[in-house]
C-alpha cells in the first residue's frame, strides 16, 4: 500500500496562519487527488517555522517515521506492506527536512549544487543524482548541526522517508513559475508604455520647435 503525507500552510488573514498535515492513499486513485480522498491528521495555527512543526507534530512525524522504519502494519491477521511519500510545497520541504532556506548556497533538497552553479542546465539528471552532489538522508542527519561544511543543513530532518520518497508539490511550482512570468510581462509591458510616452513627447516637442 502506497500511503502519502503531505502539508500546506495557508494564511486566512493578515495575522493568521495555519499549516495543514494531511494523508491519502496513492493506491485509491480516483480519490488521491480529491478532496474526499484526503484526510486531515493535525491543524497548527501558526507559521511553517521549524521548531513549531516539531512541537506541534512531533507525534505525527514520530508515528510517520516508525511506520516508515518496519514498512508494515496488521490489520487482525492480515499484514499489509507500506511505501511512504511526504510531499509538500518547496518552503515546507525545506523546513521538515532541515535545510536552511530557499536562498541559501545550498537550498535544494535532493542535491548540493552550489548558488552560483544553479544556472548551467547542461549536465543531465544524473549529474545531481550520484556523488558527489547526491544528497542522502543519512548524511543530512549526520551534517545537521554542524558549524562549517554542512551543505546548510541546519536542522535534524523531521521525516525520515529517503529523498527519492520525498515529492515537491508541482501545483505550487507552477503556480510560482507563472507568478514570476506575469511578474515580468507586467514589469516589461510598463517599461514599453514609459517608452512610447518618451517618444510621443520627443515627439510634440520636435514638433513644435520646427513649427517656430
Amino acid at each position: 500500500m502506497r500511503i502519502t503525507f503531505s502539508d500546506d500552510g495557508a494564511q486566512m488573514s493578515r495575522n493568521t496562519n495555519f499549516v495543514i498535515l494531511t494523508v491519502a492513499l496513492l493506491d485509491n486513485k480516483n480519490d488521491a487527488m480529491a478532496a474526499k480522498g484526503n484526510h486531515t491528521l493535525a491543524v497548527v495555527k501558526a507559521s511553517e517555522n521549524y521548531e513549531v512543526l516539531k512541537e506541534a507534530c512531533g507525534n505525527v512525524f514520530r508515528k510517520i517515521n516508525s511506520l516508515n522504519r518496519v514498512k508494515r502494519f496488521k490489520v487482525g491477521e492480515k499484514t499489509i506492506n507500506l511505501e511512504l511519500f511526504f510531499g509538500g510545497d518547496y518552503k515546507f520541504l525545506l523546513t521538515v527536512m532541515g535545510v536552511q532556506n530557499a536562498t541559501c548556497n545550498r537550498s535544494c533538497v535532493w542535491c548540493k549544487m552550489p548558488r552560483q552553479n544553479r544556472w548551467d542546465i547542461s549536465y543531465n539528471l544524473s549529474h545531481y543524482n550520484n556523488e558527489p552532489l547526491k544528497r542522502t538522508l543519512h548524511e543530512m542527519m549526520k551534517m545537521a548541526g554542524k558549524g562549517k561544511n554542512n551543505y546548510c543543513c541546519v536542522n535534524q530532518p523531521l521525516i525520515e522517508i529517503h529523498l527519492d520518497h520525498i515529492i515537491v508539490d508541482e501545483l505550487h511550482l507552477l503556480l510560482r513559475v507563472v507568478d514570476v512570468l506575469i511578474d515580468n510581462l507586467i514589469k516589461d509591458v510598463l517599461e514599453w508604455d514609459k517608452r512610447e510616452d518618451l517618444r510621443r513627447i520627443e515627439t510634440k516637442s520636435e514638433g513644435f520647435i520646427s513649427t517656430s
